[in-house]
């Protein structure tokens, strides 16, 4: 008797199992409010098929040496500059080699009128070794045509 049980029971189990793994029927109320596919050409800021090549848009960088350029506004209080002039012969940067501090280093940067690095950039009288890498959050000016307009309120 308990074998007929079991057996009984391990039956009913596989076939709740089945029975609730089983997709829906389709119904035309559900075709009517499916979403429909997005075009491969209105996904991301391209505007054209993904498949093909398109025209890419220059990025002129700035060619200013440095001093010559006005600093540019900053988009919002705190925000990193941008580096107004051309970086050409200035890279690499590294931990031993970094020309950004012989002109922006405190000591300096009143004689060169370049704008001082901040003191959260230092560590116990030195540039931290978090910081050294000026290009992180300071990038080039270009003079680039945005993809999409910047409507950023601070």
């Amino acid at each position: 008797m308990r074998l007929t049980t079991l057996s009984t029971l391990t039956v009913l189990a596989l076939l709740a199992a089945g029975c609730a793994s089983r997709a829906p029927e389709p119904s035309a109320t559900n075709a009517a409010t499916a979403p429909r596919a997005i075009p491969e050409s209105r996904i991301g800021l391209r505007t054209a098929d993904v498949s093909e090549a398109s025209p890419v848009r220059p990025i002129v960088p700035v060619r200013a040496q440095p001093g010559e350029a006005p600093l540019p506004v900053r988009p919002y209080p705190g925000s990193p500059p941008v580096i107004p002039h051309s970086v050409d012969g200035l890279l690499p940067i590294t931990a031993k080699e970094n020309a950004c501090v012989g002109c922006h280093d405190p000591a300096n940067a009143g004689d060169s009128e370049a704008t001082p690095i901040p003191a959260s950039h230092f560590e116990a009288g030195k540039l931290d070794n978090r910081r050294y890498l000026c290009i992180f959050c300071h990038v080039p000016q270009t003079k680039a045509t945005p993809l999409v307009e910047n409507t950023f309120k601070p």
